[in-house]
Order: C-alpha cells, then sequence, then structure tokens
C-alpha cells in the first residue's frame, strides 16, 4: 500500500516508514492528550486538575510505548540498513541555469517561420541547419520552450501550438520528413504529447488520441518495434490514460520481453525473442512505469520493471544507437531513422524507479553532462534538438528528485 501511494513522488518505502516512526510518537502523544482533555466525564473527577494529570500521564506513556516500538531490532535494522541505499549519489557538473541559458537563446535564435505562414514559427530538427520547421523538430521545440519555462514574443506557447497544428500530415496525424506524408505513431505520438502538454482544446486532443490508437492497430511494421509501443503507451498515459489501447500496449510489451536469470530485456523487435539492448530496455522500463502510475491493475508492469531494472543494471552497453524502419507504400518505402541516446534513457529509468541503482545512475549522468557544449548536445556531427530536449530533460528530473544542498 506504501509503495503504490508513494510512486509517483519518488519517496522510497523505508524513507516514508522511518518517517512515520519518528514523527508518530509525539503526534500520537498531542492527539491523545487533546482528546483525552475534550471527552473524559466531569464526575470522574472531585478536582478539574486531575483531568488534565491523567491526559498528560497518558500521552506519556503513549509516547514512550511508540519510541520503545522503532527501537526495537526487528523495527530498525531493516530500516537502518535500507536507508542508504535510495540515496541519490552527488554528481559534478555545471550549474543547471547556465545550461538553460544558453539553451534557450539558441532556441529563440535558431526558431524559423513557416514557408507560407510567415506567423506561425517552429524548429527543424537540427539547430545548425536553416530549414523551415518540421513536426519532429517542432515538437521537441515546444516541449523544450516547457521544460525551461521560456518566455519570448517569438515563442508564444499558443503560436507554436498551432504551427504544430499546421504541420499535420493531410489525412491526419505527424510524420518526419523523410516519410511519405502518412501519419506516423511515434512522430505523432511525439507531436500530440508536445501540443497536450501546452494546452490544447479538449474535443481536439480526444480526436487526436482517436487517431493515434486508429494509425497504431493498422502500422503491422510499428507494431513489432519496442521504439513505437513505447513511445505510444508513454503518450498515452500522459494525455489519455482512460485509452482503451493503453492496458492492451502496456500488456504487450510485458508479454514481448526477453527473460532470463539476469532480468528481462528488450531489443529492437518485439517478436521471436530478440536480444536484448540498453537502449531499448531502457525506453521499455520508462513506458511501463508510467503505465503503471495510471492503470488501475499494475502488478505485471511493476514486476516487469524491476525484472528490467535487474538486466540494465548489468549491462555495461552506453553505446549510442541508430535503427531504420521501413515501411511499405505501394511499390515504395517510408522510411524513418531514429536515433537513441542510449545514456539518457538509462538515467531516465533508473530516475523513474523508487530505487535507482545509485553507482550506474552517478556514471551515467557525469557521461550525459560531459558530453554537453554550452547546453547543446552533439550527435555525431549534428545537433539533433531531442538529444538537447533528452539531455536538458533528464538533468531537470535528476536535480529535481535528488534533494540539493542550500
Amino acid at each position: 500500500m506504501i509503495d503504490d501511494s508513494l510512486r509517483t513522488s519518488g519517496v522510497s518505502r523505508h524513507r516514508a516508514l522511518k518517517a512515520v516512526l519518528t514523527a508518530g510518537p509525539p503526534a500520537a502523544a498531542f492527539t491523545a492528550y487533546g482528546v483525552l482533555i475534550d471527552h473524559l466525564p466531569d464526575t470522574w473527577f472531585a478536582l478539574d486538575g486531575l483531568r488534565y494529570l491523567l491526559a498528560l500521564l497518558a500521552a506519556g506513556v503513549i509516547w514512550l510505548g511508540l519510541a520503545a516500538l522503532r527501537r526495537l531490532p526487528a523495527v530498525a535494522q531493516p530500516l537502518d540498513d535500507a536507508g542508504p541505499a535510495t540515496e541519490i549519489p552527488a554528481v559534478s557538473w555545471p550549474a543547471p541555469s547556465s545550461l538553460s541559458m544558453v539553451a534557450k537563446r539558441k532556441l529563440i535564435d535558431t526558431s524559423r517561420s513557416m514557408p507560407d505562414h510567415s506567423e506561425l514559427r517552429g524548429w527543424c530538427q537540427f539547430l545548425d541547419e536553416a530549414l523551415p520547421p518540421s513536426a519532429t523538430g517542432t515538437s521537441y521545440g515546444l516541449r523544450l520552450v516547457l521544460a525551461l519555462d521560456l518566455h519570448h514574443p517569438l515563442l508564444d506557447r499558443a503560436m507554436l501550438v498551432r504551427t504544430l497544428m499546421a504541420l499535420q500530415c493531410e489525412g491526419g496525424g505527424w510524420a518526419a520528413r523523410s516519410q511519405r506524408g502518412i501519419g506516423r505513431p511515434e512522430v505523432t505520438s511525439w507531436a500530440l504529447g508536445a501540443v497536450s502538454r501546452a494546452g490544447l482544446d479538449p474535443a481536439e486532443q480526444a480526436r487526436l488520441v482517436a487517431l493515434l490508437e486508429d494509425i497504431t492497430r493498422k502500422d503491422q511494421v510499428g507494431l513489432e518495434r519496442t521504439t513505437v509501443i513505447s513511445t505510444v503507451v508513454a503518450t498515452l498515459a500522459e494525455v489519455a490514460p482512460a485509452s482503451p489501447l493503453l492496458p492492451e500496449l502496456a500488456h504487450y510489451l510485458v508479454t514481448s520481453a526477453t527473460r532470463s536469470r539476469d532480468g528481462a530485456g528488450w531489443g529492437e523487435r518485439l517478436v521471436n525473442s530478440p536480444s536484448p539492448s540498453t537502449a531499448h530496455t531502457a525506453r521499455a522500463i520508462v513506458a511501463l512505469r508510467r503505465a503503471a502510475d495510471v492503470l488501475p491493475h499494475h502488478g505485471e508492469l511493476d514486476d516487469s520493471v524491476e525484472a528490467g531494472l535487474a538486466w540494465l543494471v548489468r549491462s555495461r552497453d552506453l553505446a549510442d544507437r541508430s535503427e531504420r524502419l521501413r515501411r511499405p507504400v505501394g511499390a515504395n518505402l517510408d522510411t524513418i531513422t531514429i536515433d537513441h541516446f542510449t545514456v539518457a534513457w538509462v538515467a531516465k529509468a533508473l530516475l523513474a524507479c523508487d530505487d535507482p541503482a545509485p553507482a550506474m545512475l552517478r556514471d551515467s549522468m557525469e557521461t550525459i553532462l560531459a558530453r554537453q557544449e554550452n547546453g547543446i548536445w552533439r550527435w555525431q556531427e549534428v545537433r539533433p534538438i531531442w538529444m538537447t530536449y533528452q539531455g536538458l530533460s533528464v538533468v531537470r528530473d535528476y536535480a529535481m528528485r535528488r534533494p540539493m544542498s542550500t
């Protein structure tokens, strides 16, 4: 019960129990004192002062009794032993404010007007390229604006939402530039998550959720890919937790894991038990954790997250990965390349769990920070906007999760 109620806040069970058993004795004593003063019958006492004396003695007994319970070996030892394991480790890093200031300036400088709609602005996928806005670039640009709490006349949130809505495919949904103008689940999920966070008319959001559900069910290629399914699961958990497709896809992720004595892992594909990869396992953990937070029946999701975490901490491969999705469109192919900032996904997965592996989390954060250049992250020779979003968002999540010294 305690685990369930504290999942989303990131507070561990042992730390919560420690707090209860530390604050509980005086709280119970004062409560008992007040109740006795108010409810002891007047006929019991020849002198009114005896009522206060009895209430005080009863409160003292309760306080001492509960304090003694805290000191029993059977209670104290497990709590004291478990405490340090859940501490979030310190990382030597530049001030988050300095990273965000550079990123804010870069976002402002690299926003572009749409060719036929000068009043609308957005971003292409790569920060250094002077190309018109794309669905992928603008969806992550909007996420960055929100994450950084950026306010600037050029980057009005409502305008950015209109830009993304204008970038929809003719048949609905969103696609990458490399695809053939057909809405696809992965890009639609990225865009839908962004516009929903920025504020979207409920009726329009419901329409887009229904569209995402429809194109996902019909996408035979996407249904076999961990990246696509985990992206859709995470988005539905955020914007449409009541979607009937959410538990269905979450269960599909669970049953598609490759299990071994080391835990559970996921590979690029969800069929034929592929060899797990660090990037795909981390993405699946994040998606299942988000689904478990909103679904009423989440026991199997919790178990799979724990098994995935067990596999993840044994993995030492933090190398970036790329995968290509090819979908047939008539005699042609619709293609998209998805790059995985593996170490950022690992940190996200660890931070999503109640008891992150401290050493692995520390190493992951140090690697993430070492790869930024003045608040911007680089993928080989380019600077994709999605990579800066993933880098900055995990730095933000880490800073919020770990108690910061003042």
